[in-house]
């Protein structure tokens, strides 16, 4: 008997399951996917953590692997308009029919698992569980492996992977990851697995040291993209690219075009190359998609192959919500965290130079989760703002607006606050900004748009439900 008839029917039990429920664990979890068969051992795998840059880099891998001629999923999260987004095979999202298809199928063996005395999966270990079978059954060669939260205890860790990737460390997430960089590091570490590679980019002296430690331990080759020299050529504000090249003692690369003018791309498009790299050398006892040969024109022959797909996967790069221009002046960028939107800042240093707006304007959400005090603060610093619109994301994950508020104020008007030294160039007076709360994101993005000048620029920021709710209002918009 089918639990669901439809695709919608499939997804509304799915997302009832909480989000952030506890894990149920890899005992359990190891257990389920046995019931389902191992699917996963069809596959190879490539798993990619990271408080921020792990979308982008997991898209670059992917469609470099897809423009090399391999079968290639890709599991990542959250999605932006449709569920399905989370699951793709070969650019191609998982169809409604076979999504509802797989849930049925995947909802008999949790039934007869709880039966047998275990625990249901959560809401993101359902869903991971939906991508493992429709990656066996599409027969892919790679999956490439977006953690959710995290990395040692994601639902994601279970699976043997060719090769780890670590984008960055940040303070994020700390009510289940710890309090400080290394104890967010520490969990980030826990994708390495024993003797495989790991290709990491961690700015952060403290961060990188725990990584390198894991690393060390399990007997893993190291791939340091941090020391990637990138030389930059061009930042093409009318078509949306930039042009550089990299250098360092594992390769180079001339005349790279990134369809992006967001910088922190830039850094992500270093680490998913250093992964390619990485994977170039892969000999059979690593379990890599490449057979052992160990003759070193093979691997430069290999990764000749994998370096000129990167350059196709970089030139026609997109990525959603990512200092994306929905309209000549409108910019979305997901930036959800204090190391996201110093990357943002950095880019807008370069780009709004370049687009000369008379007037920057901002609309914001942020979740409670977040630390929104220093990501105000950071945006209030180093950006030179004529109008607010504060709005907020719905769910248990809601702000107040007035509580958004009074923190915009406090760091644009109240002097008396205890600001570091050499701060105070942020601080304005009253007659200087405007702050309007408008609790609906579609009455705030149309309230926007219809105050915003040609000359004048918004940008979209704070929580990435804020940016899919934009983006779906921009497909009725007709203004």
């Amino acid at each position: 008997m089918l639990r669901f008839s439809d695709k919608q029917e499939a997804e509304k039990y799915i997302l009832g399951i909480p989000k952030f429920a506890a894990k149920t664990g890899p005992d359990n979890l190891k257990k389920l996917l046995e019931k389902l068969g191992s699917p996963d051992r069809s596959f190879r795998v490539i798993h990619i953590a990271g408080t921020n840059g792990k979308g982008s880099v997991a898209r670059l891998i992917s469609e470099s692997l897809i423009n090399a001629g391999h079968i290639t999923g890709l599991f990542t999260s959250p999605h932006m308009l449709r569920i399905n987004e989370r699951i793709s095979v070969d650019r191609t999202d998982i169809s409604d029919g076979d999504f509802c298809r797989l849930s049925n199928e995947l909802m008999e063996r949790i039934e007869e698992f709880v039966e047998e005395g275990n625990v249901h999966p959560s809401f993101f270990e359902f869903v991971f569980l939906m991508s493992v079978m429709y990656f066996a059954e599409q027969k892919v060669e790679y999956a490439v492996m977006e953690t959710g939260l995290g990395g040692r205890l994601d639902a994601t860790n279970i699976l043997e992977s060719d090769i780890s990737v670590i984008t960055s460390i940040g303070m994020d997430h700390m009510q289940y990851l710890g309090n400080t960089i290394e104890e967010i590091a520490y969990e980030k570490a826990g994708i390495i697995k024993d003797r495989k590679p790991v290709v990491y980019n961690i700015p952060n002296p403290a961060a990188r040291e725990v990584i390198e430690n894991r690393a060390g331990e399990l007997g893993s080759t190291m791939y340091n993209a941090g020391n990637v020299t990138v030389t930059l050529k061009n930042l093409k504000a009318d078509s949306g690219k930039i042009d550089f090249s990299l250098d360092c003692g594992y390769y180079s690369v001339d005349n790279l075009e990134l369809k992006s003018l967001a910088m922190y791309e830039v850094e992500n498009a270093v680490t998913a190359l250093t992964a390619l790299y990485a994977l170039s050398n892969c000999d059979q006892e690593s379990r890599s998609f490449i057979d052992s040969e160990q003759d070193q024109t093979i691997k430069k022959n290999r990764f000749d192959r994998l370096k000129a797909s990167f350059k196709k996967a970089a030139s026609d790069f997109e990525w959603t919500g990512r200092m994306e221009f929905v309209r000549p002046n409108v910019l979305l960028d997901g930036a959800h965290n204090v190391p996201a939107v110093e990357r943002l800042l950095d880019s807008l240093d370069k780009l709004l130079p370049l687009i000369d707006p008379t007037k920057v304007k901002l609309l914001f959400a942020v979740a409670k989760d977040k630390d929104y005090d220093s990501i105000i603060r950071l945006m209030m610093k180093r950006l030179n703002i004529d109008t607010i619109y504060v709005t907020g994301i719905e769910g248990d994950r809601k702000t107040e607006l007035s509580t958004v508020e009074d923190i915009f104020r406090k760091y644009l008007y109240d002097t008396n606050y205890d600001h570091d030294a050499g701060d105070e160039q942020y601080i304005k007076k009253t007659d200087e900004v405007t702050i309007n709360k408008i609790p609906s994101i579609e009455t705030a993005y149309h309230t926007a748009k219809a105050e915003l000048d040609k000359d004048e620029l918004l940008i979209c920021m704070g929580s990435l439900y804020l940016i899919a709710d934009i983006l779906e209002v921009e497909k009725n918009d007709q203004f």
